[in-house]
């Protein structure tokens, strides 16, 4: 895939809710881009989050009372796919123009930058199995899909979903950083907890950020970058082309109980 411009927005902190009105609001104004434009964003939760995918109608009862005790939001996404526990992840967001393409390539071609730039921060990482053993799991981490990023140990590293309109694609994804093991045994035992970067040193979400954009950058041969206005929080987005009646879209869409998905 070739994106001569690439609208890039900075590394941003917020609440779960927030974060999902920003990527649905995204995919709606992306579709007003030129089809060679991608766009791309970066961020972390804060407070940790627990994020459903958005078929995920049924999850462990004890969820709702463990998120309360431990004052954790739990989120509605609008892809599919299962729960994340967004405690010590880097999520990345991008938005484009895909047309008709088979749903699998797009998924192979988008994940090319996040296979380059981690590479260059000691990641090998390759796509995980075709089939879906554990799929009765709940966390999205307890399997690994042809979807999904793995180390060569067949670890999961990095999951990735995704949500279509009129063409254009929503992908996004969590890649594990400092995982919170005993807070991801707590909401899914019996499940081991995703493996992190194991004895290699992390850098800080804002180092992997800048690698990825310049992954994104180089791979999809991108000429042009348009910075657009930081989100400025979670009352006042703030972002090119949101309108006055955000909060009120945002407010219908955080608790959407079944959007069109991919």
């Amino acid at each position: 895939m070739h994106f001569a411009t690439l609208k890039l927005l900075p590394l941003t902190v917020a609440a779960g809710d927030w974060h999902m009105a920003c990527d649905r609001q995204m995919l709606r104004d992306s579709q007003g881009d030129a089809p060679d434009t991608l766009r791309l964003r970066f961020y972390q939760w804060q407070p940790a989050a627990l994020s459903l995918g958005a078929n995920q109608h049924h999850y462990p009862p004890h969820w709702q009372e463990l998120a309360l005790q431990e004052g954790i939001d739990i989120v509605r996404r609008p892809t599919g796919g299962r729960a994340v526990l967004h405690d010590g992840d880097l999520t990345y967001a991008l938005t484009c123009y895909v047309g008709d393409r088979p749903r699998r390539e797009v998924y192979f071609q988008l994940c090319q930058f996040l296979i380059h730039g981690l590479a260059q921060v000691g990641l090998a990482l390759q796509f995980g199995s075709a089939s879906r053993p554990g799929s009765h799991q709940p966390s999205c981490f307890a399997t690994a899909t042809w979807a999904d990023l793995v180390l060569p140990d067949g670890q999961k590293i990095l999951g990735s979903a995704q949500r279509y309109e009129q063409g254009w694609v929503l992908q996004h994804g969590s890649l594990v950083l400092t995982p919170n093991g005993d807070r991801h045994r707590r909401f899914f035992p019996g499940v081991p907890p995703p493996v992190g970067w194991g004895d290699s040193l992390v850098p800080s979400a804002a180092a992997v950020a800048e690698v990825l954009t310049n992954a994104a950058r180089a791979c999809f041969g991108c000429t042009q970058v348009v910075p657009l206005a930081p989100p400025a929080g979670r009352e006042d987005p703030g972002y090119d082309g949101w309108d006055e009646d955000f909060r009120n879209r945002h407010a219908a869409t955080q608790n959407d109980p079944d959007p069109a998905l991919a």
